[in-house]
């Protein structure tokens, strides 16, 4: 079988998946295939003097609309090549500043063993990426850049939804592990919660007062009292 030699958007859209299975809520990586910026946005121009394309833009989601994009939200860009390419992309990257003026950080891949970064007004560094196999080099990328903008942008991930009864679950074992730490009391304290709750329950009922019950039930109401 003729293995089809794989295209740089493949690689691209790849790292594209990785990128937003890490990166923080509310920013977003976009493929420039797919989006299109405001034509009635002047930096538009600038964009048309460079001939060329931007690989991955990376952006708060708020200002995305109708796969439109202003240039001026744009924080973050990565160049990308096919793996193996002689080529870092690193000079395209670097037109990044030019294009979009609030750009925090541009990248530059060819998925070889080092990924290419820079901060506006700062030197390049390089970041090792010698993960093997690709798939492992796509996630290590991609941890980078997500460290990067919740670094500077000082966001955290979006918090999983939980539901009403994974709630009511979560207390409950809270409310059984205090109550099991009730009643691994020394025994001078356990003594005197019997007592109490003795004389808290005769004030109620004289005749009949089943102790162990009694003190199950003051235990089992004093840790909701804790978790609420």
């Amino acid at each position: 079988m003729i293995s089809v030699p794989r295209s740089e958007d493949d690689y691209r859209t790849e790292l594209i998946k990785e990128i937003n299975a890490h990166i923080p809520h509310p920013y977003k990586a976009h493929n420039s295939k797919t989006i299109t910026f405001d034509k009635n946005d002047p930096r538009v121009a600038v964009l048309k003097a460079l001939k060329r394309e931007f690989d991955i833009v990376i952006l708060d989601e708020a200002f995305v609309s109708d796969r439109e994009i202003n240039p001026d939200r744009i924080e973050f860009a990565v160049e990308t090549k096919p793996f193996g390419s002689t080529f870092t992309g690193i000079s395209q990257a670097e037109d990044a500043f030019t294009a979009f003026p609030n750009l925090i950080i541009t990248y530059a891949t060819n998925f070889g063993n080092d990924l290419y970064k820079r901060e506006k007004d700062n030197p390049e560094i390089r970041l090792k990426t010698q993960a093997k196999p690709l798939a492992r080099k796509y996630v290590q990328i991609a941890e980078y850049i997500s460290s990067d903008v919740k670094k500077i942008k000082d966001v955290e991930p979006l918090r999983k939804r939980v539901s009403e009864k994974g709630i009511i679950a979560t207390l409950t074992d809270c409310m059984d592990r205090i109550q099991s730490q009730m009643t691994e009391l020394p025994f001078e304290n356990k003594s005197d919660l019997a007592t109490r709750t003795l004389v808290m329950w005769k004030k109620y009922d004289e005749d009949d007062v089943d102790v162990s019950a009694l003190e199950y039930n003051v235990k089992r109401a004093a840790s909701y009292i804790i978790v609420d």
